[in-house]
């Protein structure tokens, strides 16, 4: 099977992509709270990054599930900059869900798929019901879910390119996914299951179209 050609943005992405954050942008101004309460049982993260900026020690309470060093300092990060609050951890949560859209959108074109089909289905993720509720929190899965993604379109740069170069970030989002949910450690199991020739032929289903393309291979 051969390979395609890698994805070239052009003014029609980047319009799709203005308009994908407005919209997100217009959502967020409709739902996003400034109650200074907690959501879910996201006091628990919080407590952690007020520790934090207080002591200087990371530390999560006996009955947290998650070992969230990352997302503590992410937290840490815009407080410092921001002031602690929950509504800065929230927002904190809101950039990282827009960076995860935009990976994921950005491997949807890696996979061939048209522009336009591209900027229909990121929303989908965007509206999915527990990623648009939790990602006005700061529990989490939004953190989780937005590093699996970019972790995943490097891969599959990896996998279409062929530079072991791109290797690199994506394992440094798995290396973020781990300390933010632990089971995120089995997408570095990614690389050895692609190495594979394989599963070449998985991710590059579409035929390419010019031969001479970077990226083409001359087997079929």
């Amino acid at each position: 099977m051969a390979h395609t050609a890698p994805y070239h943005r052009g003014r029609r992405d980047r319009l799709i992509l203005v308009g994908m954050t407005g919209v997100m942008l217009a959502m967020t101004v409709l739902v996003y709270s400034l109650a200074e309460v907690p959501t879910v049982d996201d006091w628990t993260y919080a407590w952690s990054v007020e520790h934090f900026l207080d002591t200087g020690e990371l530390r999560m309470l006996e009955w947290s599930a998650h070992y969230l060093m990352a997302q503590i300092l992410w937290g840490a990060l815009f407080s410092r900059l921001l002031g602690f609050s929950f509504v800065i951890l929230r927002l904190s949560t809101l950039v990282l869900a827009w960076a995860g859209l935009l990976a994921f959108l950005l491997t949807l074109h890696e996979l061939g798929m048209k522009p336009v089909l591209a900027g229909l289905g990121t929303p989908m993720l965007w509206c999915n019901p527990v990623f648009f509720v939790l990602r006005y929190s700061f529990m989490t899965d939004p953190p989780f879910v937005s590093a699996m993604n970019a972790a995943i379109l490097f891969y599959v740069h990896w996998v279409k390119r062929r530079r072991t170069g791109d290797l690199s970030p994506g394992s440094v989002a798995v290396l973020l996914m781990f300390p933010v949910r632990q089971p995120g450690a089995a997408l570095a199991l990614i690389p050895c299951s692609l190495s594979s020739s394989r599963a070449w032929p998985v991710i590059s289903a579409v035929p390419c179209r010019d031969r001479n393309a970077s990226g083409c291979s001359s087997r079929s």
